[in-house]
Formats: structure tokens, sequence, C-alpha cells
């Protein structure tokens, strides 16, 4: 699961330690004590997002916006 959040840039750092911590936090609640990690990416301006998971998904929806295209043309 990807989850995403934005900051200021000069609160960057600290909004991820909390989201962080949150996540782990909720992990606990759920899953009765067990805590799952999490993976931190920080995407500063100028920088994309790039999952090689979700790769597919993505070449799936921009073919079918792209056939959706075709369509009202």
């Amino acid at each position: 699961m990807t989850l995403m959040a934005q900051a200021p840039i000069g609160e960057l750092e600290d909004a991820s330690i909390e989201l962080d911590r949150v996540m782990r936090d909720a992990s606990k609640i759920v899953l009765r004590g067990y805590e799952i990690p999490t993976d931190v990416q920080l995407v500063r301006p100028g920088e994309r997002f790039f999952d090689e998971r979700g790769l597919q998904m993505w070449k799936t929806v921009t073919g079918l916006l792209a056939k959706l295209d075709e369509r009202a043309a």
C-alpha cells in the first residue's frame, strides 16, 4: 500500500516522522500489538514518485484513458 502526504518543504522531515509513527501505531491497534514497519520515500519539488509495483496499473489506466480520448475525438 502506498500512502502519500503533502507538507511544506520546511516541515517535510517532521511530517514524514509523524506519519511513520501514526502508521506504526495504527498497525499495532489493528493487528493486536504487531507493528508493521514502514518504508519512507521523500519526494521533493522537481522530483517524481515512482513505485515499480504500480507500473502495470499505471499502464492499464493510461491505456484506458487513451481509448476514451479516441472515442471522444
